[in-house]
């Protein structure tokens, strides 16, 4: 089994009878696998790290017990499992990425369009200065040859 699936088994029975005195025990129970200490431990170090749960201080020894801590019990409410969890967290990278990158394009199209508004404002001052000068020499051909 991959750890994670070990990682969602123990998460499980934490959240069903709050603690857990031997997670190789909880995970016998539910695959029929027996877990060895080094498996157990490595297990353990990585239920650990997520900081979901706590040690109970009278735990000692190869078997360490544990529980969920207050972050544990909202993360198993709100997701259901620990893999729920860390999928939610790459959907939420993935769905930043993407509002990211509409940020960007809507930036870069946003400049582009201050571009064109600058360019256009040239053309229309440019078309209104050729239309004065027209003005001006039509005037000018009246004036001096009439």
């Amino acid at each position: 089994m991959k750890d994670i699936e070990l990682i969602d088994i123990v998460f499980d029975y934490l959240y069903a009878n709050n603690s857990c005195q031997d997670i190789s025990k909880a995970i016998l129970e539910k695959t029929g696998k027996q877990l060895s200490n080094d498996e157990c431990f490595h297990i353990f170090k990585l239920i650990e790290s997520t900081d979901f749960v706590d040690e109970l201080s009278w735990s000692c020894g190869p078997h360490r017990a544990i529980k969920l801590n207050d972050s544990g019990y909202q993360m198993m409410l709100q997701q259901g499992s620990y893999s729920a969890f860390i999928e939610s967290g790459k959907q939420e990278k993935e769905k930043v990425t993407e509002e990211k990158t509409i940020e960007r394009k809507n930036l870069i199209l946003d400049i582009q369009s201050k571009e064109w508004s600058l360019k256009t404002k040239w053309i229309v001052l440019l078309g209104i200065i050729a239309g004065i000068l027209g003005w001006v020499v039509a005037l000018l051909q009246f004036i001096f040859y009439k």
